[in-house]
């Protein structure tokens, strides 16, 4: 949850300390809440892969019941042959194995991805936060009006904090 205040001087990070610049009109500050967002993130359907994954998994959870059943009923008379693959204790090991393989490099992969984003997220705020600051810097010595300065600085710090 956000809420919107108008401190004076009110704030923990720089970026936040930054819109504490005394002109004729008060900052206003995001200051973010912690609450339960993971839950209702975690089970909303708006922007989320449950309803594409539901669209597949279902129809092939409903196919494999349909052929268990008739296998069970023996209505499959191909899959109980003397020469069967589904009597081969080597086919199914050797597939097990690459099944395993692949899952255990598939999320090797997706967890060194997922760390990686999360580096360049980071480096990537920095670089912002940088570009912010040094264009505060640079306002002390603009030749501007003090309240186009302040105008421009509690702009400036608004549009970065959005991508904060």
């Amino acid at each position: 949850l956000s809420r919107a205040v108008s401190p004076n001087c009110v704030g923990t990070d720089a970026l936040a300390s930054a819109a504490c610049i005394s002109s004729s009109r008060p900052a206003v500050v995001m200051i973010h809440t912690r609450g339960y967002g993971f839950l209702r993130m975690a089970f909303q359907l708006r922007g989320s892969v449950l309803p594409y994954s539901l669209c597949v998994a279902i129809p092939s959870s409903i196919i494999t019941a349909l052929i268990r059943h008739f296998i069970n009923e023996r209505q499959i008379p191909d899959l109980w042959a003397h020469d069967s693959v589904l009597h081969d204790s080597q086919a199914w090991a050797g597939f097990s194995i690459l099944v395993g393989f692949l899952i255990v490099f598939r999320t090797s992969q997706a967890y060194s991805r997922f760390w990686d984003g999360c580096t360049s997220l980071h480096a990537m705020r920095a670089e912002w936060f940088d570009a912010c600051t040094a264009l505060v810097a640079f306002c002390k010595y603009s030749k501007a009006s003090q309240e186009a300065v302040d105008n421009f600085k509690q702009i400036l710090i608004r549009l970065f904090s959005m991508l904060h």
